[in-house]
């Protein structure tokens, strides 16, 4: 079979349960394949068109999944059962992190403690998406009450709305450039503790508190090698699986709870370095140089957070 199919086996299968796929998937196809032969004897025996003809009749990819999986869909009905599912995704997808992100930002240029803003930026993360969920939801059962059953002016699913998704496999290039990243991270750890130089001496300071490595260093270094370690494995695998995505979701998770609340809280910049530096107060607990690394790790965090997500999901 063509590529078409398999993007449209691909899209019924999005929302299939895992362990449901596999069987689903050998269905579909044969159940496909039957109906391009079946359409072959009406359309000239040209291989596309018959194609084409067969997935149209099968219709949205969405609605087929909940029709082989019995997908609950008693508050809204099957007419706009997938239009509410895909307008809820896209304003849970944006307006929750957009208020979240503007008051945050705010709060920060205002004077907010930094750890009061990231509490109160989850917690409009919350509140929001739970308000947009309801609102939403509120709206589109009130419309099928009313005798809306299918958004007014909405045109059949067509062949031609079959989303064009290329593979995300993992490649050779972005696995040697994300362990190469990682790799450096753990030699600056170290070349930190015995290189570092401050300008106009020949001593070597480290940057950050040598009493870090007690536990808090090793354990970086050690978080670091399991982000190898996954990167090789998912590569080994060609994919990011469950297992691996769930684990390096993990690691993230912990590895940017630590760093930033020890920035925040924890002195972790060296202050005789900073001190040689002429700036002392460069090196305190929640100095503004500690409450911008903390940033940029929460960033960073989240962005890898997201992006092994979504190769799961791929």
């Amino acid at each position: 079979m063509t590529g078409l199919t398999d993007r449209y086996v691909g899209e019924v299968l999005r929302t299939i349960p895992a362990p449901l796929r596999a069987d689903v998937e050998q269905e579909l196809r044969a159940s496909i394949a039957d109906a391009i032969e079946a359409e072959s004897g009406t359309t000239g025996g040209d291989p596309a068109t018959a194609e084409a003809h067969a997935l149209s009749g099968l219709g949205d990819p969405a609605r087929l999944a909940a029709s082989l999986t019995d997908g609950p869909q008693y508050l809204i009905g099957p007419g706009l059962y997938w239009d509410y599912r895909r307008a809820l995704r896209a304003l849970l997808l944006v307006i929750p992190a957009t208020v979240a992100l503007t008051v945050s930002l705010v709060q920060a240029l205002t004077g907010t403690a930094p750890l009061a803003v990231a509490i109160d930026g989850a917690w409009l993360l919350v509140v929001v998406g739970f308000q947009v969920a309801v609102w939403t939801t509120l709206g589109f059962a009130i419309a099928e009450r009313t005798g809306v059953h299918r958004i007014p002016g909405r045109r059949a699913w067509r062949i031609e709305d079959l989303p064009d998704r290329p593979a995300r496999a993992v490649g050779l290039g972005e696995t040697v450039a994300s362990v190469l990243g990682l790799l450096i991270g753990i030699a600056a750890l170290a070349w930190q503790q015995v290189g570092a130089r401050v300008p106009g001496t020949d001593d070597a300071v480290p940057v950050l508190d040598p009493a870090l490595w007690s536990f808090w260093l090793p354990a970086a270094i050690l978080l670091m090698s399991l982000g190898v370690l996954l990167h090789v494995l998912a590569l080994a695998r060609g994919r990011w699986t469950p297992v691996l995505a769930g684990v390096r979701v993990a690691a993230d998770a912990v590895a940017g709870l630590a760093g930033v609340t020890l920035l925040l809280t924890q002195q972790v910049l060296n202050p005789a370095f900073f001190t040689a530096l002429g700036h002392p107060q460069w090196a305190e607990p929640g100095s503004p140089l500690a409450q911008g690394l903390a940033w940029l790790i929460g960033v960073g965090v989240v962005i890898d957070i997201v992006d092994a997500v979504r190769r799961a999901r791929a």
